[in-house]
């Protein structure tokens, strides 16, 4: 993990920070890191962004698609309540499955 500073939320400072990275890139849904979802990388999106944009969409009208995605979300963290505890191989297990 690593935290950074830059002077402005271009998707350009990320892509300064993050050359020659290649690992796995978790963000939190700002279109800034969008330059940096590259095939061979794999970038994992924050739920709870994710979670708060669907419920932004339920708010004023019926969105039956973010509905559902909020209700596999609702289930996705269900399940990761319920495995917390457990080593980090059962808990993939888990997942996997």
């Amino acid at each position: 993990m690593a935290f950074t500073y830059a002077p402005g939320r271009s998707g350009k400072h990320a892509a300064d920070i993050l050359k020659g990275f290649d690992g796995i890139l978790q963000v939190a849904g700002y279109t800034g890191y969008n330059r940096l979802i590259v095939p061979k990388r794999q970038a994992n999106v924050c739920w709870a962004y994710a979670r708060r944009k669907l419920f932004e969409r339920t708010k004023n009208s019926a969105a039956p698609i973010a509905q559902e995605g909020l209700r596999q979300i609702t289930a996705v963290y269900r399940v990761e309540t319920r495995i917390r505890s457990l080593p980090a191989s059962q808990r993939l297990a888990v997942r996997q499955d």
